[in-house]
């Protein structure tokens, strides 16, 4: 052995250390590396809330080989100074011993250099420790507790085993999986962070302690710290600290580090045992008081409390602290740095214990608990509610449900979960006609509901009116901790009615706040008040809200749907004409049903449904998802006043809308020979029509479709040049189709079949369903084209409202240059041709509309200039809407293009284009391409849904086969309308050659 080697292996430092601060957390990350599996799967109704187990560390699939051990001193990791590299002790069986002098020792060591020795422990959890790790022994003394604190520099566990386990695998892994027994282990101990681990030596003799990782490639330097804890006195059940209250209340500091859980099984009602370490307190309480008490921990607890009449027995203490309070009462859990309160009010005068416990061995730290008496709210039950009286049409109550108690058991008005929490109750009197808006905030997850004084405090009654969804009473929640809710409730009649704020869980409680106004609901929230709406001009618009102040009249309507309309709704008058259509276009914020029927149906629920399930006859349905628009059409039989009105499905659905009624005048442009003439500005068109008012002429065109477009249609004229492309976009609100024939086809349904049918050749078809679809359409010839917009069907869903945007894509006038040349964009732009998004100058970039938040433009142009050309130099690219596949532009008509023209002289023999490029796009849906007389040469795109590398890049393109040649080069820059980021710039372009 080489003097290093001896000098390695013997090395060790020992020194007396402090031992630090017996209450802070267990360890800096306190996430549990041994995962428990809850009893039972499901949301927890009644029982307390638990926390969610975090994620556990993946094992690796497949087999694992242990890495082969490095020879000493191989390791090229720099190491602080006072560190040198492991050797040997790497391996269990050449553990560094550690001698603790008074008491005390640390440890200074490393893992870099060394290699795993068992590939599969994992000491319970569900990683296996396949890092490198370093062993040490030490002599304990039975029944003295220790305290083993680790900061690595590498994300580290902490682990120990006997002596007796003999370094065989199994047994270490039996040893440091128990919890205790006869080994332990840690959470993951974070990087630079401090874990501590707390044992308590079951006899006298050697144990093992590891460090080690879950990462092969996870190694460094680490401080072990070793020394004997006295840990609380008041670990254990029999032996707890007594409370004495000053001034009704008293305040006391404690940790549970390094004590041992004495009750495995113990979890108080709930899913998930308290396997922590727990410590307890001694109170003595009298009949009929109540106690707050209040936790503050630095660790993920439980606070429980119990009777002490059953003896420290397991089975005693967990009926009691399930009791819900009546022998005792639990609280959890309660994370770490977060304050809760426990409320407790016994049944029996005894003396009770406190219990601050955890669900697993390494939840532990200190905590700080104030136990104080308390007199609760002497509205607790409907006997003894609290009258409210409005002032000004208004009231406003703070209150408590804390340190109440549930009065009814079984109460769920209607809903599926029963109150079984604590509940406060408050009465008013409330007029009929009237509306009243209740706005709870509650610190909790709570419930309201309303009963009338008939109920009288009986649970049944209390039941059958806050289940009535309105006519006696209702309900509403859960409102979360995170409010306001607000609601509101129209009296059927002039009552005394009580308020009661509650919960679902007993340990769901906490302080509110109650507003109560009163308002005049809006008329026309019945039938008989129905709003008169006059249509000027033949139009109208009328915005309104079911959310406030109305409920549904007929329960039972459903105008020959499926569903009942049990929704608030609103009504409208308005007189038609028998001669005219009408469009009701309504835009809602909810889930939405408008409906129609005579004034003749005298509001009579059996008249208004025969009416409006007739499907245009005497009235008619129309159904609206959130936030869409669409439209309903109708054509009275005779000139009369009808009733449109705006509903829904559900009591619970309601909100804000937009209703715009219109006389839909008949087409002038229906047929063909009287067809409008379209005029473009700037190659510009935009046209919105309607062809509910047209009829169908020619009921044999197919334009090569299944099915003949015998639907309403109306025609627009167009003169187009031959080989400029137009853009036709068609958005409609029908199921539709957009017709594109010639002039020549003199308006004859056989040639105008022809044509729509020909491919482009002389015309084109595109099918537009309740959406925007866009055309490009090239004409071989000049002259005048036809624009239909028609359907296949006569019957409502194929007519309607529809916009067609023109767009004549006229090709730009390119500049020239002969080569050589070289452009840095600083002072001249050369008048470069560019269409959309291309432009020239300084970047000035802001995120604006387009952007999504993702993007990373460039700081500046190539080389420290400031001058470039990009696709926007303000904001991110547009959406322009390229539909072509990735990589792929066959459509260039959406594209924004920056070109020109070069003439490579005759005389070289080789030419070279070079450009920097800046490409910043959502890949997979937006590319650049550089085109060379209309071919692609240069593709920036690749598949995927991550960004090119935002990055100054330059680019060369070989033009030697053009010599001789003008060429017209072509930068392509395709967006989607998916996402955007900042977009492509170009910066010091040149052509050179020789």
């Amino acid at each position: 052995m080489t003097t290093r080697g001896a000098l390695l292996l013997g090395w060790l430092t020992i020194s007396i250390a402090a031992c630090g601060d017996d209450t802070k957390p267990l360890l800096g990350d306190t996430r549990p590396h041994r995962e428990r599996a809850t009893a039972e799967a499901g949301v927890d109704l009644g029982a307390p809330d638990l926390p969610a187990p975090d994620a556990p560390r993946p094992r690796e699939a497949g087999p694992r080989e242990a890495a082969p051990p490095k020879e000493a001193g191989l390791s090229d990791t720099k190491l602080p100074d006072g560190f040198i590299p492991g050797v040997g002790n790497d391996r269990c069986q050449k553990a560094t011993a550690v001698t603790l002098t008074g008491g005390k020792a640390t440890v200074n060591g490393t893992t870099v250099g060394l290699s795993d020795e068992f590939a599969s422990l994992s000491c319970g959890g569900y990683t296996a420790f396949d890092g490198p790790q370093a062993y040490y022994k030490v002599d304990l003394v039975g029944g003295k507790s220790y305290r083993f604190a680790l900061t690595p520099s590498f994300s580290a566990y902490l682990y120990l085993f006997s002596a007796a386990a003999g370094c065989a695998e199994g047994a270490i892994e039996t040893d440091c999986a128990s919890q205790g027994a006869t080994g332990a282990v840690s959470s993951s101990i974070a990087a630079s962070k401090s874990g501590e681990l707390y044992f308590k030596a079951p006899a006298s003799g050697s144990f093992y302690v590891a460090v080690d990782s879950s990462d092969p490639k996870t190694s460094g330097t680490f401080t072990l710290e070793i020394a004997e804890y006295t840990p609380p006195s008041n670990g254990v059940c029999a032996q707890p600290t007594p409370l004495t209250l000053s001034g009704g209340k008293v305040t006391v500091t404690g940790s549970t580090a390094g004590v041992l859980d004495e009750f495995p099984g113990l979890k108080c009602g709930g899913y998930t045992t308290f396997d922590g370490p727990q410590v307890y307190y001694s109170l003595a309480i009298a009949a009929g008081k109540s106690f707050k008490l209040t936790l503050t921990p630095t660790f993920s607890a439980y606070l429980y409390v119990f009777s002490s009449s059953g003896g420290c027995n397991e089975g005693a203490i967990e009926t009691y602290c399930a009791s819900g309070g009546m022998t005792g009462a639990m609280m959890g859990s309660i994370s770490s740095g977060t304050t809760k309160t426990l409320f407790f009010t016994p049944n029996v005068a005894d003396t009770y214990l406190i219990a601050i416990d955890s669900s697993d061995p390494s939840y532990a730290g200190s905590f700080s608990l104030t136990v104080e008496e308390f007199t609760p709210p002497s509205n607790g039950t409907c006997a003894k509610a609290k009258a409210l009286q409005l002032t000004s049409g208004k009231v406003v109550e703070n209150g408590t449900t804390g340190g109440l108690k549930d009065e009814f058991a079984n109460l769920n008005c209607g809903g599926h979960s029963s109150f079984v929490g604590p509940q406060a109750y408050y009465t008013l009197p409330m007029t009929q006609g009237k509306g009243y808006k209740l706005t709870l905030t509650p610190t909790f997850s709570a419930y309201m509901y309303v009963f009338s004084s008939a109920a009288a405090c009986q649970e049944s009654k209390i039941q059958s009116d806050c289940s009535s969804k309105g006519a006696t009473g209702d309900r509403w929640g859960s409102i979360s901790s995170s409010g306001p809710g607000t609601y509101v409730f129209l009296p059927d009649k002039s009552d005394t009615y009580t308020i009661a704020i509650d919960s679902s869980s007993a340990t769901s409680f906490g302080d509110f706040k109650l507003e109560v106004e009163e308002f005049a609901p809006p008329p026309n929230g019945v039938c008989a008040g129905a709003q008169t709406v006059t249509l000027a001009n033949g139009s109208a618009s009328v915005t309104g809200t079911t959310a406030i102040g109305v409920k549904d009249q007929f329960p039972t309507l459903k105008c020959g749907g499926t569903s009942t309309l049990t929704g608030p709704q609103l009504y409208y008058r308005l007189q038609l004409d028998g001669s005219k259509t009408y469009r009701f276009k309504l835009q809602p914020t909810f889930y939405a049903s408008l409906y129609l029927f005579p004034e003749a149906a005298a509001c009579q629920v059996s008249a208004i449904e025969t009416a409006c399930a007739s499907k245009g006859a005497t009235g008619d349905l129309l159904t609206v998802s959130s936030g869409s628009t669409k439209s309903l059409y109708f054509k009275p039989a005779a000139t009369a006043a009808y009733l449109v009105a705006v509903d829904s499905t559900s009591s619970t659905t309601s909100g804000d809308f937009t209703l715009a009624i219109d006389t839909i005048a008949t087409a002038t442009n229906a047929t063909c020979a009287t067809a409008s003439v379209v005029t473009l500005q700037n190659h510009l068109a935009t046209i919105e029509g309607d062809t509910a008012g047209a009829g169908n002429e020619f009921s044999t065109v197919k334009c090569g479709l299944t099915s003949a477009l015998n639907g309403p249609q109306v025609y627009y004229r167009l003169n187009m040049t031959a080989g400029i492309p137009y853009k036709l976009s068609l958005a409609t609100a029908f199921d539709g189709y957009l017709v594109v024939f010639s002039g020549a086809a003199s308006c004859q349904a056989g040639a105008i079949d022809t044509d729509c049918a020909s491919a482009g050749a002389t015309g084109q078809v595109l099918a537009v369903s309740n959406t925007q679809k866009t055309l490009v359409f090239t004409p071989k010839t000049t002259g005048a084209y036809y624009l239909a917009v028609e359907s296949t069907d006569v019957k409502t869903g194929y007519y309607g409202y529809f916009k067609l945007d023109v767009k004549e894509v006229v090709p730009p006038v390119l500049p020239t240059f002969t080569a050589p040349f070289s452009w840095d964009f600083e002072t001249d732009c050369k008048g470069l041709a560019a269409t959309e998004d291309w432009e020239c100058g300084k970047l000035a970039f802001k995120a604006g509309p387009n952007c999504d938040g993702s993007e990373t433009p460039p700081t500046g142009g190539h080389a420290g200039g400031t001058g470039m050309w990009g696709t926007k130099l303000n904001d991110c690219y547009s959406p322009l809407g390229n539909n072509d596949s990735a990589c792929s532009a066959t459509d260039p008509t959406d594209d924004s293009i920056l070109s020109f023209k070069v003439t490579l002289p005759s005389s070289w023999k080789s030419a070279e284009l070079s450009y920097w490029s800046y490409l910043d796009v959502m890949v997979g849906f937006d590319w650049g391409e550089l085109r060379i007389d209309g071919t692609p040469v240069k593709q920036l795109c690749k598949t995927g849904d991550a960004p090119e590398p935002a990055a100054w890049v330059q680019e060369k393109v070989n033009l030697t086969p053009y010599l001789g040649k003008t060429i017209t080069l072509a930068f392509h820059f395709s967006a989607s309308s998916v996402v955007n980021y900042s977009g492509w710039y170009l910066d010091d372009l040149a052509v050179s050659g020789q």
